[in-house]
C-alpha cells in the first residue's frame, strides 16, 4: 500500500475553515506519512453534506490505497454517508457520537464499522475498509496513538516459512546437504534455505517460491525414504493473542469445537475461496497453539465445480502444499452425496468447519453450531465465522498477509463455477491515469450486500 487520500470534513457555514484547513494540520500528516513511506495524492474539503461525503469517499476508496478523514464536525452526517456506501443496517452509536460531539443523542452507525483504540485512549478512531475517521480537534493523538502503527503493519514485506523436521537419517548415500544443493535455483530466486541439524527451514517473502521449494525438497527427501514432520514457521502470537471481537470469537468457536471432538474428528470445508481461507488460516493457528502434537495433515473436504478457475486451482495446491493439507475431492454438485462419501471413509469424522457467513444464501438464521438436517448424513456444521462481515474478511487477509486466491485482484468478489462467475460490475470504473475501465480488487468492494452479484449460480463460496 502506497497512496493516500486525505478528506476534511467541515461545517456548511463555517466557511473560514472550509477555504483551508489548518496549515499546521496539513503540514503535521503530509510529513507523518511520508516517514511512514506513503505519498499523499490527494487534500479535499466538504461540507457537511451526506451526499456529497458519500461520493468523496467512494471515489478516494477507489482511487487511493488508504482514506484519512478529518471530521471538524458532528458526526450524523459522517455517518450516514458511511451507512448509504457500505448499504449496512444500522446500530446504535450513542457513546461515540457523544465523544464526537460532546452532545447526548444518538447516532446511527453503519454495522461493520470497527472502533480502533489503545487501553489510554478514550476517543476512538472509526475505522472501516482502510479509512479511518478522526476527530480533527484531536488528530495527532489518534493518529499517533492508532492510526500510524496500522500504517506500519500495512508496509510490512509479507514473510512466509516452513519448517521441516527430519525424523530419520538412515541413507547415507543421500546427505541432507547433497539434497538442500538442488535447491540452489529457489535460493537464487530470493527463498532462504538453512539447515540446523535435524531442522530445515525455509523462508521467502513470495508465497509461490516457497510453496515451489518446500514441495521440491519433499518430494526429494520422499525419494530417498528420510521421515519427516513439517509445520508452519510463522509467528501467529499477535493473532492468537487478537482483543478484536470477532476474531477472538473465531478463535473461541475453533476451540469448543476442537474440545468437543478432537482435531482428529474434525475436518475444514475448503475450497480455496476468500472465506474458507480465513478460516483454515485460523484453525492451523489453533491446532498449533492448542494441539501442538497433533502432527496428520489438516483433513479437507472440496466440492469442486464442474468448471474450476486455474487460477483457483492453483491456488488450492499451493495451500495444500504449505498448509499440509489431506483434501477429499468430489466432482459430485450434490453436497449430500459427498458427506456421505467422506463419512463412509472417515467414520470417526464428526465436525465441519465451515466459512459460511449470515450474508451467505440461506445462513440467515443459522447457529454457528448446527447439527445437519435429520434426512442428511449427521454431522456438525460449525461456522466460526458466520457473524463476520465482508470488510473482516478483507482487513484479516490484507493486515496479517494472508496468502489468496488472485482472482480477487482481478475483480472477482465470490467464487462459483467458472461459467458462471463473472467480475464484479460494481467494482468496474475508470482508470483517469491509463484512459480506460478497469475491475478493481475484491478489498475495494464498499457495499456488502453487492459481493454476491458477479454470480449467476447459488454456489457456495
Amino acid at each position: 500500500m502506497n497512496t493516500v487520500g486525505i478528506l476534511y470534513v467541515v461545517n456548511a457555514c463555517d466557511e473560514k475553515r472550509h477555504e483551508k484547513p489548518s496549515d499546521d494540520t496539513v503540514e503535521y500528516l503530509t510529513n507523518e506519512l511520508k516517514s511512514l513511506n506513503y505519498t499523499v495524492e490527494d487534500i479535499e474539503i466538504v461540507k457537511q453534506k451526506e451526499q456529497l461525503i458519500s461520493s468523496t469517499l467512494q471515489r478516494f476508496s477507489a482511487q487511493f490505497d488508504v482514506t484519512i478523514v478529518i471530521s471538524y464536525v458532528s458526526s450524523t452526517s459522517l455517518f450516514e454517508a458511511l451507512v448509504k456506501i457500505m448499504g449496512a443496517d444500522r446500530v446504535n452509536g450513542g457513546k461515540l457520537c457523544n465523544l464526537y460531539d460532546g452532545t447526548v443523542s444518538n447516532c446511527n452507525l453503519p454495522a461493520g464499522v470497527k472502533l480502533l483504540s489503545v487501553d489510554s485512549l478514550e476517543l476512538p478512531v472509526v475505522y472501516f475498509q482502510r479509512i479511518f475517521i478522526l476527530n480533527g480537534e484531536f488528530l495527532e493523538y489518534q493518529f499517533t496513538k492508532v492510526v500510524k502503527d496500522r500504517l506500519k503493519v500495512y508496509k510490512q514485506i509479507p514473510s512466509y516459512s516452513k519448517v521441516i523436521k527430519i525424523k530419520n537419517h538412515t541413507n547415507s548415500n543421500h546427505s541432507i546437504e547433497s539434497i538442500l544443493n538442488q535447491l540452489k535455483t529457489y535460493i537464487n530466486s530470493g527463498v532462504a534455505v538453512k539447515n540446523y541439524d535435524s531442522e530445515i527451514r525455509i523462508g521467502s517473502t513470495f508465497f509461490e517460491n516457497i510453496v515451489e521449494c518446500t514441495e521440491t525438497l519433499k518430494k526429494q527427501l520422499n525419494e530417498v525414504d528420510i521421515q519427516f514432520e513439517e509445520h508452519v514457521g510463522e509467528d501467529f502470537s499477535e493473532i492468537y493473542e487478537s482483543r478484536e471481537a470477532h476474531i477472538r470469537q473465531a478463535i473461541e468457536n475453533i476451540e469448543e469445537c476442537l474440545r468437543k471432538y478432537g482435531p482428529e474428528n474434525v475436518f475444514v470445508s475448503f475450497n480455496g475461496g476468500k472465506d474458507c481461507t480465513v478460516l483454515l488460516h485460523l484453525y492451523y493457528i489453533v491446532l498449533k497453539y492448542k494441539y501442538p502434537e497433533f502432527k496428520e495433515p489438516i483433513y479437507c473436504s472440496y466440492v469442486k465445480n464442474s468448471n474450476v478457475f486455474p487460477e483457483q486451482t492453483e491456488f488450492i495446491r499451493q495451500c495444500k502444499v504449505y498448509f499440509n493439507l489431506a483434501i477429499e475431492e468430489s466432482s459430485t454438485v450434490n453436497m449430500k452425496e459427498h458427506l456421505e462419501h467422506i463419512l463412509k471413509a472417515r467414520p470417526n469424522l464428526k465436525a465441519c468447519l465451515m466459512g459460511t457467513r449470515r450474508t451467505d444464501p440461506y445462513s440467515e438464521k443459522l447457529n454457528i453450531f448446527e447439527l445437519t438436517d435429520p434426512d442428511w448424513p449427521r454431522i456438525m456444521r460449525v461456522s466460526p465465522l458466520l457473524d463476520w462481515h465482508y470488510s473482516d474478511i478483507w482487513d484479516y487477509l490484507l493486515f496479517y498477509k494472508v496468502p489468496y486466491c488472485k482472482l480477487y485482484d482481478y475483480g472477482y468478489t465470490s467464487l462459483g463455477d467458472a461459467s458462471s462467475t463473472n467480475k464484479n460490475p460494481a467494482l468496474k470504473c475508470v482508470n483517469v491515469k491509463i484512459g480506460r475501465c478497469v475491475y478493481l480488487p475484491a478489498y475495494k468492494l464498499l457495499n456488502e450486500s453487492k459481493e454476491r452479484i458477479g454470480r449467476n449460480k447459488t454456489v457456495y463460496d
